[in-house]
């Protein structure tokens, strides 16, 4: 591949992250191959920084495992953090061309996800996620895990409006092994402890739009429709006034009552997040 084709797909990619809070997420990961292919990597580390060290460290090499597909680039991460006692959960994704069009492959372990608009700025894809959402017994009893419930409420969830809700009542919800306690049932790291499996999507691209990736760091307090549209930089000063400035945040309480207030969401750095994020249009 010529320089110029890898500068103009480069020039088609933004890239933003902020440490706001405990520092492990990973500067996010870009790469051009000179099969045209663009391989993408974020990731949230937990309990330590060490998971994301590795990865940066080896950088190079996911990305070339990524050549062969991303669930490879994923199991060379696992392999390479299986003997770290902190964890991350990470996102590969990888762009490529075919003789039908252009594709996406996506693998993750974690809430690291992955969104894709067509150029209306329509959501046509998002990856599924090992969060909250689905915890179940049955998840737990498969991988061994207790699910424990956290002394705090559920976080409120941001809607398309640009608001939060907040559902009262709801427990947050985490898997506990180990002495750690992790909201999400699938990672890297943690010495080799089980785990769900990864989670690999393929996708059929349109002929122009947008892929994002990103941290929960940005889809704690940002709907997907407000990732649709500005760059990286862009997406993350918006997120970062979600976390710090004044909200409206409706309450849906357990008796079917509903009040609403405005009030701040984190107010300091300490309830915010880590933030990372890929856009690459095409």
């Amino acid at each position: 591949m010529s320089s110029t084709v890898a500068y103009e797909q480069l020039c088609k990619t933004t890239v933003a992250y902020e440490q706001l809070c405990n520092k492990e997420d990973l500067k996010p990961l870009v790469m051009v191959k000179p099969d045209q292919s663009v391989v993408m990597i974020v990731a949230d580390g937990h309990n330590g920084c060490e998971c994301i060290k590795i990865i940066e460290n080896n950088a190079a090499k996911l990305c070339n495992a990524a050549t062969v597909g991303t669930p490879e680039a994923i199991a060379e991460a696992t392999r390479l953090c299986s003997h770290s006692d902190s964890g991350a959960m990470l996102l590969c994704a990888k762009k490529y061309t075919t003789s039908a069009g252009s594709r996406l492959q996506v693998s993750s372990v974690g809430d690291c996800t992955c969104f894709v608009f067509d150029s209306n700025g329509v959501l046509i894809f998002e990856q599924e996620l090992h969060s909250p959402a689905t915890i179940t017994p049955k998840n737990a009893e498969c991988y061994g895990f207790p699910i424990v419930k956290l002394d705090r409420p559920a976080p409120p969830i941001p809607n398309v409006a640009g608001n939060f809700e907040l559902h009262a009542g709801s427990p947050c919800l985490a898997f506990q092994f180990a002495g750690v306690k992790l909201a999400t049932w699938s990672f890297v790291g943690h010495f080799g402890f089980p785990r769900g499996k990864m989670i690999t999507s393929n996708i059929d691209l349109p002929s122009s739009g947008r892929i994002v990736l990103c941290s929960d760091g940005i889809t704690d307090v940002l709907h997907p429709s407000a990732l649709s549209h500005g760059t990286a930089e862009d997406i993350l000063d918006r997120a970062k006034c979600k976390w710090f400035g004044k909200q409206k945040i409706i309450t849906f309480h357990e008796d079917g009552s509903v009040s609403k207030r405005i009030d701040v969401y984190a107010p300091d750095a300490s309830f915010a997040d880590d933030m990372s994020i890929i856009v690459h249009e095409f």
